[in-house]
């Protein structure tokens, strides 16, 4: 089976703020790149369509980056994990989250 991710992503244990059809979810980020996001959370009401902001703090430099995404996988277990796609990949949040990620990665 071939990998059909556009980009490499990070594992990273991030809390985050998931706003999910108008109410604020408490997440944790299981890993990222820039195309997306992968996110683990309790909340039982996250089905596997809709629009998505994701509201994270990657450093003291990157203090509440906002990202909005497009929920594309939702998968139940104790935690549900979701998938979200990034659609603003010009914005200044995501712009943040690639710069957290050139770090990071040559830190490994």
């Amino acid at each position: 089976m071939s990998e059909r991710r556009k980009y490499p992503r990070l594992d990273v244990n991030l809390p985050v703020i998931l706003r999910y059809r108008g109410d604020l979810i408490p997440a944790t980020v299981l890993n990222i790149s820039c195309g997306g996001i992968c996110l683990s959370t309790d909340n039982k009401e996250i089905s596997s369509e809709g629009n998505a902001e994701v509201i994270l703090d990657l450093s003291a430099t990157e203090i509440d980056v906002s990202v909005r995404g497009q929920v594309v996988r939702v998968a139940d277990g104790k935690n549900k994990k979701v998938g979200i796609q990034f659609t603003n990949l010009y914005s200044v949040g995501h712009k943040a989250i690639e710069r957290y990620l050139t770090k990071n990665r040559k830190s490994i």
